[in-house]
């Protein structure tokens, strides 16, 4: 008899981002985060967010955008559980966005994010006493 095995990878979880959050009460916020319009996606634990502050779409999360210029240029905060935001509509989100520590290595990035821009992406968190260690 042989025994059949599989390999399971898990996403990242809220213990693996956050380091130490002493004031969870004041330092987490549900976010509502922005769906693309076409397909389902997996926003995963540990994913810098940023908020629209000049659109229709004003006080929604999205990705870090560190090139536009309607808000999501700023980080705003980090994704605590990995979620699925569907394809039309939009979805709630657990972040922390200040007080908090988070692991730098498992922080996700936008793909391609420069230094400068990641530098001003830490500036913008630790601005708000969520430091990556």
């Amino acid at each position: 008899m042989s025994l059949k095995t599989s390999t399971y990878t898990r996403g990242p979880l809220p213990s693996d981002v956050i380091v130490h959050d002493p004031l969870e009460q004041l330092a987490g916020e549900i976010v509502t985060f922005k769906s693309n319009g076409s397909t389902v996606r997996e926003l995963k634990a540990g994913t810098v967010i940023a908020k629209f502050t000049s659109t229709a779409d004003a006080g929604k999360a999205l990705d870090l955008t560190p090139a536009a210029e309607n808000g999501t240029e700023t980080a705003y905060g980090v994704v605590v559980e990995t979620v699925s935001v569907p394809a039309t509509g939009d979805a709630t989100v657990e972040i922390r966005r200040s007080h908090t520590l988070v692991n730098a290595s498992k922080l996700i990035w936008p793909s391609g994010i420069s230094g400068p821009n990641k530098a001003a992406a830490l500036a913008a968190l630790e601005a708000k006493f969520l430091y990556a260690v």
